[in-house]
């Protein structure tokens, strides 16, 4: 009996011990890492694939819902990524700089219907300030984001995902925009 309870406890603990790590914001990631936080982590090599490249990607997840944000946000950091949420299109562009340098290993998941721009005019205007990183449209089930999404993938706004998405296919889309290898 009471080994199961130390067993129990040792879960609980463990559980304690990751679900702090992955609350860790990147500020507080790159506070702790070698050397001082100036900037986001970066390939320093294009030649070295993602993961020989050390730091892990910055992904900049964009959505109005602020719950999809919370809960992509943990998903994204217990699977390994920096996850970076803004509320809206103008607050990714005003701490535009990061995901602008064009050093930063990561990608976009931008909201197709977000409030002032949309994901596909905040793509157009992060490519105008110099971004190259690929990105992500996430959109809402219906004909006409679909017909929608469909156009801007001819265009070359890369890949698309539909609302409600599981956690499974939102790690699975990062990856591939990253060209890493997919997990089973």
């Amino acid at each position: 009996m009471q080994r199961g309870c130390r067993l129990v406890m040792m879960a609980i603990l463990m559980w304690l011990i990751i679900m702090n790590e992955a609350s860790l914001t990147w500020q507080q990631r790159l506070a702790t890492a070698d050397g001082p936080p100036t900037a986001l982590p970066v390939a320093s090599d294009a030649g070295m694939s993602a993961r020989e490249a050390g730091p892990p990607a910055s992904i900049f997840f964009v959505d109005d819902d602020s719950s999809l944000r919370h809960s992509a946000a943990m998903l994204l950091e217990v699977s390994g990524f920096i996850a970076l949420t803004f509320d809206s299109a103008e607050s990714l562009l005003s701490s535009c700089d990061a995901a602008c340098d064009p050093r930063t290993h990561g990608c976009f998941v931008l909201d197709l219907n977000l409030n002032g721009l949309d994901g596909a005019q905040l793509l157009c205007e992060l490519r105008q300030r110099g971004s190259t990183l690929p990105a992500i449209l996430i959109t809402h089930r219906s004909s006409d984001a679909r017909a929608r999404a469909a156009q801007l993938r001819a265009a070359g706004f890369g890949l698309t995902l539909e609302k409600p998405f599981g956690r499974g296919e939102l790690v699975r889309a990062v990856r591939t925009a990253l060209r890493l290898p997919l997990e089973n």
